[in-house]
């Protein structure tokens, strides 16, 4: 019997997948050169005959990112599956016909386009962002805007109607717009996702790859075409690409200078400019990296318990004396408040550490010079002055030795003594039942790693070991 139809083919196939947590295409099959040949016969039955045979040996690269990934994906596309399915049982039921008299609408759900971008403006300002689209092969210094338009990075003139606007503590999803369809090519390698971003008040920075996740920074100087140009500074403005999810990218934009707050209550943080014109607040949340806004890094911060009816800290958090990279420095602060007859009542300790972050020490800005400004890079943390943590599978009553301070600590629990004054060598105790019996601990000071036994005897002369250390 002929065939009526018939081909023969030589091809190399290949298979490749996206790496999610490196941002990067992996092969998961390596290149396999094959022959392929087919027919189709019409009678006595219609039916396609394929055929393929290879001398070479098929290679297949299984990680555990791959299965990972496969997993992630099955179980997605089951859930919309079968949530449509319930949905279309539902409607038969609801409206009591077949699903053929249905309108197409209450069959299919179509799927949200997926938008694997996402900018968040942190800066304390309002910035402008343009994707663009560069390419090794291309020129340098050329790339694609959000319009398809090919334009040079250089080129001081963009259209207005280009740029996205991100007000402050905004998030904003985008894409990247291609020309051409590059279903068939090495998109990765061949395109080079770029942002380019302005910040209110500065000079546009230099292009940002969001390819890959890492944490990267800019240095700018101020706009001198706007009017506040006089009274700011060259900043350091950081862009940090994160894993959203499990395949969108957050490009957070933010000032260099982080509080982290480490105390059992929220903080708030009172920032006063130099000449004390002007002043405002921002609210510390436990345990949450808050930048300061940009055009306030240079201002005085003071920071109390919002919670607390207390005063600002006696002493502001000072971070310009820290000036090599990975360099700390440590201290103490005090907020207390009065009874109006200049009567302390109440004292709130909290201990600060400053670090400057791995940034360079000199800056040498656009016009060649350097910067006389030590520019902020800095973590600043404000912890408590002493933590005690129970872990032991009892609970155990605390005590500094003449104070006030005393309680109860269950297994697993921890408490900080906002009230402890480090400095007269505090000692300290534990004990589980009455009269007290524990060797008590004395805490000398500027100890790093400090960590000794501490034996604690119960009513029945049980003992029960312990191991304070210090982390400060």
């Amino acid at each position: 019997m002929e065939p009526n139809i018939e081909g023969k083919a030589i091809f190399q196939m290949t298979g490749e997948y996206y790496n999610r947590s490196l941002s990067g295409w992996e092969p998961f099959l390596e290149t396999w050169r094959c022959f392929a040949e087919w027919k189709q016969f019409k009678e006595p039955e219609e039916k396609m005959s394929f055929q393929i045979s290879t001398n070479e040996v098929l290679n297949v690269n299984l990680t555990s990112t791959l299965l990972e990934q496969y997993h992630l994906t099955k179980g997605s596309w089951t859930e919309d599956y079968l949530k449509d399915n319930r949905d279309s049982l539902k409607s038969q039921v609801k409206y009591s016909v077949s699903p053929s008299s249905l309108p197409s609408s209450k069959l299919l759900r179509r799927r949200l386009p997926f938008i694997p971008y996402t900018i968040r403006n942190d800066t304390g300002c309002d910035l402008w962002y343009i994707t663009a689209i560069s390419s090794p092969s291309n020129e340098p210094k050329e790339g694609m805007n959000d319009t398809g338009n090919v334009q040079s990075y250089d080129n001081a003139y963009i259209q207005a109607s280009d740029w996205k606007r991100v007000t402050t503590g905004e998030s904003k999803p985008f894409y990247f717009h291609r020309r051409e369809k590059l279903r068939h090519k090495k998109t990765h390698g061949m395109h080079i996702n770029q942002l380019l971003v302005t910040v209110a008040g500065w000079q546009r920075l230099s292009p940002i790859t969001v390819d890959k996740v890492g944490v990267y920074f800019r240095y700018t100087e101020p706009d001198k075409k706007t009017p506040t140009a006089n009274t700011l500074h060259p900043a350091c403005i950081v862009i940090e690409v994160k894993q959203d999810g499990s395949a969108r990218k957050l490009i957070v934009v933010r000032s260099s200078l982080v509080v982290v707050n480490q105390l059992d209550c929220p903080l708030q943080v009172r920032m006063t400019s130099t000449d004390e014109t002007g002043s405002s607040t921002m609210t510390l949340q436990r345990n949450v990296p808050t930048p300061v806004p940009l055009p306030k890094v240079y201002y005085t911060l003071k920071a109390r318990p919002a919670e607390w009816p207390v005063e600002y800290c006696d002493r502001p958090l000072h971070w310009r004396q820290v000036n090599k990279a990975g360099e700390a420095s440590d201290g103490i602060r005090e907020c207390k408040s009065n009874d109006g007859g200049g009567n302390v009542q109440q004292i709130l300790v909290f201990c600060v550490s400053v670090r400057r972050e791995l940034y360079p020490e000199v800056v040498t800005l656009e016009d060649g010079s350097t910067s006389t400004h030590c520019l902020p890079g800095h973590t600043i943390t404000l912890v408590p002055p002493l933590t005690i943590t129970n872990l032991l599978p009892l609970e155990m009553h605390y005590y500094l030795k003449k104070t006030d301070i005393s309680g109860n600590l269950k297994p697993g629990k921890s408490a900080a003594l906002h009230g402890a004054d480090l400095a007269p060598r505090p000692t300290a105790g534990c004990q589980r039942g009455e009269p007290p019996q524990c060797k008590e601990l004395t805490i000398p000071p500027s100890t790093t790693k400090y960590r000794v036994k501490l034996r604690v005897y119960d009513d029945k002369k049980l003992t029960a070991g312990a191991h304070p250390q210090d982390q400060y």
